[in-house]
C-alpha cells in the first residue's frame, strides 16, 4: 500500500513539475511545441507580444487572427520571407514592413508554426519539417 501511495505521490510531482502553468492551459507540450515557443520568444514577441496581442496600428496580433487562419499554408512564407504592404487582420488594415527569419530552418519553422497555431484559443496540430517544406516550395506559384 505504501509502495501504491509513494508512486501516485511521485506521478503527481512529475506532473505538476513538468511544465509552467501557462504550457498547461495548451495540449501541446511535446519538444515542437517548446521549441516553436523558444523561437517565438527570441524573434516574435517583439512585435507580436507575449500574448499574441499585437502592437497597437503597427503589427496585427496573432491571437484569434482571421488572416492566420485564412492563409495557414503561406504563413511559413511569410516568416521566411517576410512580408510588405497592406493586410486586413480582424478587419483592421496594418501596413508595416515585416522582416524576414530566413535563417530559420524548416524544423524550426515546424515548431514555430506548431506553437503559433496552438497557442490563444487555436488548435491547429503539429506541423511537421515536411509539410513546411512543402508549403515553403509553394511560396511563389
Amino acid at each position: 500500500m505504501k509502495k501504491i501511495i509513494a508512486g501516485i505521490i511521485i506521478g503527481v510531482l512529475l506532473t505538476s513539475c513538468a511544465s509552467t502553468p501557462e504550457e498547461n492551459t495548451n495540449k501541446f507540450t511535446n519538444l515542437s511545441y517548446q521549441g516553436g515557443l523558444e523561437i517565438y520568444q527570441q524573434r516574435c514577441v517583439v512585435c507580436h507580444g507575449a500574448k499574441g496581442e499585437g502592437l497597437k496600428d503597427l503589427y496585427p496580433p496573432i491571437a484569434g487572427s482571421d488572416y492566420l487562419l485564412k492563409n495557414k499554408q503561406m504563413i511559413p512564407c511569410i516568416i521566411k520571407n517576410g512580408l510588405e504592404g497592406e493586410i486586413t487582420v480582424n478587419g483592421k488594415m496594418y501596413n508595416s514592413r515585416m522582416l524576414s527569419h530566413s535563417d530559420l530552418t524548416d524544423m524550426e519553422l515546424a515548431d514555430l508554426m506548431t506553437f503559433i497555431f496552438n497557442s490563444w484559443e487555436m488548435n491547429e496540430g503539429t506541423f511537421t519539417k515536411k509539410e513546411i517544406k512543402k508549403m515553403l516550395d509553394n511560396c511563389n506559384k
